[in-house]
């Protein structure tokens, strides 16, 4: 824990929301996730946590911390609220694609996050790696289940890390 708090604070600290009280919690089980439901808290597991670098796991750290910057929790809200919705168009129903795009940008801002931490942003592409030896070994996983394919985000990563 004390790790993942270490690199959380230097991370943190380069934010936006430098001045908010967010705090990492970590969990026990061997799952490659992390995630926020936009408030305070930052839930990490041990199964990613553990297979990172420092780097990946700013990289990871800083990308949360962007889906709160970015209100990407209160975005999904709203557009869940629409869909429930009797008047919902066809093209409010296409909110996978916009919280796909949410990914993306929160991947750009962490990754800037993180580079500014003093993190190397190059090791982005460490992240699909460790996901593809060990991430894809559950049934069902939420991460691989609600992000876009590895093999568009790391070249996406990669583009973002050559131009920080």
């Amino acid at each position: 824990m004390r790790r993942l708090e270490q690199i959380f604070e230097k991370v943190h600290l380069r934010t936006h929301l430098a001045k908010m009280d967010l705090r990492p919690v970590l969990i026990e089980r061997d799952v490659f996730q992390a995630y926020t439901l936009g408030g305070l808290e930052i839930v990490f597991y041990t199964g990613l946590t553990d297979s990172l670098s420092d780097d990946g796991l700013a990289i990871i750290i800083g990308h949360e911390i962007a889906h709160i910057a970015a209100g990407h929790a209160v975005e999904q809200v709203s557009r869940d609220v629409v869909n429930l919705s009797e008047i919902a168009t066809d093209e409010a129903r296409l909110s996978g694609f916009y919280a796909i795009e949410a990914e993306y940008e929160a991947d750009r801002i962490g990754l800037l996050y993180a580079t500014l931490a003093g993190y190397d942003a190059s090791k982005a592409a460490e992240i699909w790696e460790t996901l593809g030896k060990i991430g894809h070994r559950q049934k069902f996983n939420l991460f691989t289940a609600t992000h876009p394919p590895d093999e568009k985000r790391d070249i996406r990563l990669e583009e973002t890390a050559k131009q920080i």
